[in-house]
């Protein structure tokens, strides 16, 4: 059996491919971080650093669980004003749940990976002005 997590590496930091199946099962079974009373039904996971529909693509450790509804109106109005109507740090969110998923005991291997993936967010994140979190 295989590591969960396959990876490579791109032109640059922003380019960091992370995929985990295991990860995103973990932010499904997780509720909308926005807890507003009628936030249910099914839980999408949003990929706050993605760079296309495509697997190759993607760092699913930026993921956050948003409900459909929410995860519509994020895509479609943007992360600034989301974060901006509902008073909320998407990136604080991303790093709570990673902890969470730190905390629960997972394997070694992705252990590092994660840890290689916050590195990459946070250089991200100095590049890209985003607030610390």
């Amino acid at each position: 059996m295989g590591s969960p997590v396959s990876g490579g590496k791109g032109n640059d930091d922003m380019n960091e491919i992370l995929i985990s199946k295991t990860y995103l099962q973990f932010v499904k079974s997780k509720s909308c971080v926005v807890k507003l009373p009628g936030c249910g039904g099914p839980i999408d996971p949003h990929h706050l650093i993605a760079r296309g529909q495509r697997e190759s693509k993607r760092n699913d450790f930026t993921c956050i669980p948003l409900c459909r509804q929410h995860h519509t109106e994020v895509e479609y109005g943007g992360v600034e004003k989301f974060q901006r109507d509902y008073r909320i740090n998407l990136w604080q969110e991303n790093s709570r749940l990673l902890t969470d998923w730190i905390v629960h005991g997972q394997d070694a291997v992705l252990e590092q990976k994660l840890r290689e993936s916050i590195k990459v967010i946070r250089d991200a994140k100095k590049k890209t002005g985003q607030p610390k979190g």
